[in-house]
């Protein structure tokens, strides 16, 4: 469909790339409290673990790509070993920073408001231990995250300075993509391209999200907003990235180019539809009632709503009807 993909490996990675949604582009959604609460975390929580889940096919596809052109020396049983590694060493420096920061903070050795700092400097750490020992860093930062919350407990509460640092840090991603990947994606842009970015926004996406969501009784128009809500963002474009400093401009610029597209077009669609969409039709998410049945009377404990008065003989109102 695709012109340029030749081969199973760039049309993974396309796939895989384009799989995380990135809930921050839907913002005006997220914070309008006209959407239920139940489907607002649902689209967060999925926003925040997807792209950790992709990453292993991405890589995997990266590899194989780069052995079908010749590109690079490493293959996909390569890139397994690498993710297997990082996955071993974020769980240690990740579970390990955890309980240090917990024993620290219990103890009265750090200050709350600079243990946010040790935090960003575990996650760098995971990273540049695996590439140091010839491991995946983006898995074990991902991984690293998910012990440090597991060891640290409420010591892990330090939500505010890691957002902060993150939205940083995400400008200049985006900003690395703006340079780098847009001017192309425009100059090589074709109809086959524009017709799977549309594809990849609805078909592609709330297909699935339908599926997934049979047995959750959430309602037609529930699955709709979910599987609409699906932005893709920060993590497609660091896929993205990735795949060019891997793969060289020549060999990566066909999924570079449906890449970059699908996001711009997620960007100006999920972006004025965000408002409009959660005002008008998040008030009709809330999931319908159960059909489980009336509850029979006998199924009720019963307990009294009067008492005697000794006093008086007689039945006085029960303090707490």
């Amino acid at each position: 469909m695709l012109p340029g993909v030749s081969d199973i490996w760039l049309a993974l990675l396309i796939g895989a790339a384009l799989a995380p949604t990135d809930a921050a582009l839907g913002a005006g959604m997220m914070v309008n409290r006209a959407v239920p609460a139940r489907i607002r975390r649902l689209i967060n929580v999925e926003s925040g673990l997807n792209d950790g889940i992709a990453t292993p096919v991405v890589l995997v596809a990266i590899a194989g790509a780069a052995t079908a052109e010749h590109a690079a020396s490493t293959g996909p049983g390569a890139a397994v070993a690498e993710l297997a590694l990082g996955l071993l060493i974020g769980a240690g420096v990740g579970g390990g920073g955890g309980w240090l920061v917990k024993v620290a903070r219990g103890r009265g050795w750090a200050a709350e408001g600079f243990a946010g700092a040790a935090v960003l400097g575990l996650a760098f750490c995971c990273y540049a231990t695996s590439v140091a020992l010839g491991g995946n860093g983006f898995i074990a930062a991902f991984t690293g995250g998910l012990a440090f919350a597991a060891a640290a407990g409420q010591a892990a509460k330090l939500v505010p300075f890691v957002e902060e640092t993150g939205t940083m840090l995400s400008l200049l991603v985006w900003l690395m993509f703006g340079v780098v990947a847009v001017v192309p994606a425009l100059t090589d842009l074709t109809w086959q391209t524009v017709l799977y970015a549309v594809l990849s926004l609805a078909v592609i996406r709330m297909l699935p999200v339908a599926v997934a969501l049979a047995r959750a009784r959430l309602g037609r128009p529930a699955v709709l907003f979910i599987g609409w809500f699906g932005p893709r963002g920060l993590a497609s474009v660091v896929f993205a990235l990735l795949a060019l400093e891997d793969l060289g401009e020549a060999a990566a610029r066909p999924a570079i180019t449906v890449i970059a597209f699908t996001v711009l077009l997620s960007i100006v669609a999920h972006g004025l539809s965000a408002g409009p969409l959660a005002s008008r039709y998040g008030p009709r998410l809330t999931p319908p009632p159960s059909t489980a049945g009336p509850v029979r009377l006998a199924e009720i404990p019963a307990r009294p709503l009067i008492r005697r008065s000794p006093a008086a003989g007689r039945p006085a109102e029960e303090g707490n009807r």
